[in-house]
């Protein structure tokens, strides 16, 4: 007996061979936590809904993850996740901030160039972009400005959704 087409309603055959890339889709399934779902891998991944539930079929996602909760949690584990998370917020507090200064310093390059910057506003670009230097963020192209913004945010969607649980 062969399997029909999917073109006239048959499945696909399912991946024998879990590839790098399907191992981190898990690992970031299982950094989900409680709020996991297929929907948020594919997301995350550009990849279909239907392709991420072949991959979760295949290599025997649900039951990974209940081999994984089953388990039993160390004490001192727990005490250490907990002082990461904490961590983690207040990274992300930082970032956030580091990034709200970022956006105004852009406001204020958009109306120098378009030549409505006032004093003030001159005033307030220095004291910006000194207090970011203090912290070692500098730049010399509005590409490396794009860069920096990117890696902020980056580092924030990490901790917040990868696995921060914040």
């Amino acid at each position: 007996m062969s399997r029909k087409p999917i073109s006239e309603g048959g499945t696909p055959n399912l991946p024998t061979i879990e590839k790098e890339e399907h191992q981190e889709m898990y690992k970031f399934y299982e950094s989900l936590g409680d709020k996991r779902t297929l929907q948020k891998v594919a997301l995350q991944f550009n990849k279909s809904k239907s392709f991420i539930q072949l991959l979760s079929r295949a290599f025997g996602w649900k039951h990974r993850i209940q081999a994984v909760e089953s388990r039993p949690v160390d004490p001192v584990v727990k005490d250490i996740q907990g002082q990461v998370d904490d961590v983690r917020r207040k990274l992300v507090a930082v970032v956030q901030e580091i990034a709200d200064t970022l956006h105004e310093l852009m406001f204020i390059a958009k109306s120098q160039k378009i030549g409505t910057l006032d004093e003030a506003g001159e005033k307030r670009a220095k004291q910006l972009y000194g207090a970011l230097s203090i912290w070692g963020f500098t730049w010399k192209t509005p590409g490396q400005f794009k860069q920096l913004i990117q890696t902020l945010k980056e580092i924030s969607d990490f901790n917040v959704v990868g696995n921060g649980k914040t």
